[in-house]
């Protein structure tokens, strides 16, 4: 008995061309990881929307091919001994569909490596930037340490004109003034806690001798009168 023909050659010149675009992809994807330019965000673009077509040409070969081992699998039981065939089947369809897996875990790879520089880009920009600030940061604050106390004290109108000597006098006699404003303050705050401390002094001492005066015993307990109950309320005549 004849076995009904089995796989020929399954891969179809689309998913061949497929395939070698998926080894030129692997290629590209295994050069090193760097900052990507402009030019490089294109190329990714471009190698994701080969990858995607490369994907879907995979998905049709492949259904293409269970369509096919279906097929020829039904024509098989149709006879009466089908056991051969159904191996034989099984065995072409394993073969036709290998390239397939492999491709599969080719561009999976690949997809990993690609989402693994990215990463490493973003932590790359991350680290650049923070680098970039902290320069900055450092850079305002020498450049703030290297400004003058006294023009950065001064406003405007207290810049030197051009008497120095005059704006010199004049400078010293505000400070001096400055000073004895402040050792005013200072005295008067003393001043004011030390008439805080005397008044507790004496409200201490007056409380003291209220404690220790004696309770006349001839005095007499106040009177506590007695609370009205609610008939008692009730009986007062209207007002």
């Amino acid at each position: 008995m004849t076995r009904p023909t089995v796989f020929s050659p399954l891969l179809s010149p689309t998913l061949r061309s497929a395939l070698g675009v998926l080894s030129l992809l692997g290629a590209l994807a295994a050069s090193p990881a760097r900052a990507q330019a402009p030019a490089d965000v294109q190329v990714q673009a471009q190698e994701e929307a080969k990858e995607a077509q490369s994907k879907a040409a995979r998905a049709a070969e492949r259904a293409r091919v269970e369509k096919y081992y279906r097929d020829k699998l039904a024509e098989c039981h149709a006879r009466f001994a089908s056991t051969g065939c159904d191996e034989d089947l099984r065995a072409e369809r394993i073969q036709a569909l290998r390239p397939l897996q492999k491709a599969d875990q080719e561009a999976n790879a690949r997809d990993r490596q690609r989402r693994a520089q990215a990463q490493r880009a973003r932590v790359e920009e991350k680290d650049r930037q923070a680098a970039a600030d902290e320069g900055r940061r450092k850079t305002e604050s020498v450049r703030a340490a290297d400004q003058p106390a006294s023009a950065a004290a001064l406003p405007p109108a207290r810049a030197p004109r051009a008497n120095p000597q005059f704006h010199q006098r004049q400078v010293d006699r505000e400070a001096e003034a400055a000073k004895r404003k402040a050792a005013a303050r200072r005295e008067a705050a003393e001043v004011r806690r030390q008439q805080a401390e005397e008044n507790a002094r004496q409200a201490e001492a007056l409380q003291k001798k209220r404690a220790a005066k004696p309770v006349d015993p001839k005095r007499p307990a106040p009177a506590h009168l007695p609370t009205p109950s609610a008939s008692d309320i009730q009986g007062l005549p209207p007002r």
